[in-house]
């Protein structure tokens, strides 16, 4: 797909929208991203009210709060980027990786944040998000 607005910052502005946990759960979510050539950075802001179940570690509660992400745009899909934050759970350290595509016109954000959580918990859970520009 070509790039929304000519290509230079696409990804520049606040999305908002809901994220859906792979247990049904949801919070609300907004995402300031910034982006300079093929770099995007920004802040993630989660609402209460996502959980997911970290298999062998239990469900948890995601609390509500703001993380710095920051990532890239591929170069041979300037529609698609992947951004990633880090978290400290519990005593273990946790990625979560932003995969998302925006639309055509430029107006929604789609994707999936990807969690790897320790070997010893036995699943990756997955959040599916959809956000609209604001």
């Amino acid at each position: 797909l070509p790039a929304v607005g000519g290509g230079a910052a696409a990804f520049n502005g606040r999305f908002a929208g809901t994220l859906t946990s792979d247990d049904g759960s949801t919070a609300p979510v907004s995402l300031d991203l910034t982006q300079t050539g093929s770099t995007v950075a920004g802040n993630i802001a989660i609402g209460d009210g996502l959980t997911i179940d970290g298999g062998n570690c239990g469900a948890q509660a995601i609390p509500a709060g703001a993380r710095s992400v920051s990532g890239q745009v591929d170069p041979s899909n300037p529609n698609h980027i992947e951004v990633s934050a880090g978290y400290e759970v519990q005593g273990f350290n946790i990625t979560a990786e932003l995969i998302a595509d925006l639309a055509p016109d430029g107006n929604s954000l789609n994707g999936r944040i990807n969690l790897s959580l320790p070997f010893l918990c036995g699943r990756n859970p997955v959040i599916a998000g959809s956000l609209a520009r604001q």
